[in-house]
């Protein structure tokens, strides 16, 4: 059995792509060691992520999480057990939000045009699982230090 977490969390300030690109990279060569999969969204300060992978594994990766000065108020929005994974083609996949992205979207634009809102996102059961779904045909892989993502 694996486990799958979802949370949101917020940044005590904005990532440059610099500092993104270095945390994408440090999570992705992390997670394939690990065999933890996942992808993580970005939008004005606010991360929504989803992880998989054995279950005490992601729970020492979330403790980890919880415990990182770069961000704060981590809400966990899904804590589920799963046969198998919804997000198997990543390591860490990432996708970076904007306004304009939000505007493409719809239905999920008012969830993350300004951010993250895990009151509104939590709500459902399973509405932070479906957002993440259906962004996850435009995410890209973080790089990895050997070139795989």
């Amino acid at each position: 059995m694996l486990v799958q977490f979802i949370y949101t969390s917020t940044a005590v300030k904005q990532f440059s792509d610099k500092e993104l690109g270095l945390l994408l990279e440090g999570a992705a060569k992390f997670n394939k060691i690990h065999d933890i999969t996942g992808l993580l969204l970005y939008a004005d300060g606010t991360f929504m992520q989803v992880l998989e992978g054995a279950p005490e594994v992601v729970d020492g990766l979330m403790r980890r999480i919880r415990a990182d000065a770069r961000h704060r108020d981590v809400n966990v929005l899904v804590r589920n057990m799963r046969k198998s994974r919804d997000f198997s083609q990543w390591h860490m996949g990432f996708r970076r939000m904007d306004k304009r992205d939000a505007k493409a979207l719809p239905g999920y634009a008012t969830f993350f045009e300004d951010g993250f809102d895990p009151s509104r996102i939590g709500a459902e059961a399973d509405f932070a699982l479906e957002i993440m779904k259906a962004l996850s045909d435009m995410a890209t892989a973080a790089p990895t230090p050997s070139g795989d993502g």
